[in-house]
């Protein structure tokens, strides 16, 4: 199964699905035997190492879900509506309330923007 295809199957937000999609982005934890684990501390990334105090909740957050649609560079703003139509479709399903939309809208549009990955 594909990391947009487990995104989509998975049923709320979910923090290993954020870390998978980080890797895949470039992203890699430094080792810090002083952390508890989890996912804060430095990170390797693409250009260098940089601090970030978080992974972002690509799965459970619109506004970082829309961080990976930012990441899309060369796309139209065209393919990217369509994309983003796509994935508020799939998103509402029979007897969905407003609640259900804005828990699954994220994790729809994460699996998107990783299926429109160059």
């Amino acid at each position: 199964m594909s990391l947009a295809e487990r995104i989509e199957a998975a049923t709320g937000p979910d923090r290993e699905l954020d870390a998978a999609i980080d890797a895949l982005l470039g992203w890699s934890p430094v080792p810090n035997p002083t952390m508890a684990g989890g996912l804060i501390d430095m990170m390797h990334g693409p250009g260098g190492v940089t601090v970030r105090r978080n992974t972002p909740a690509y799965t459970g957050s619109i506004d970082a879900a829309m961080m990976l649609v930012a990441g899309l560079e060369g796309r139209s703003v065209w393919q990217v509506r369509t994309m983003l139509d796509h994935a508020c479709y799939n998103a509402i399903k029979p007897r969905s309330t407003a609640a259900d939309l804005a828990k699954d809208l994220p994790r729809y549009i994460a699996a998107a923007a990783i299926r429109s990955q160059p």
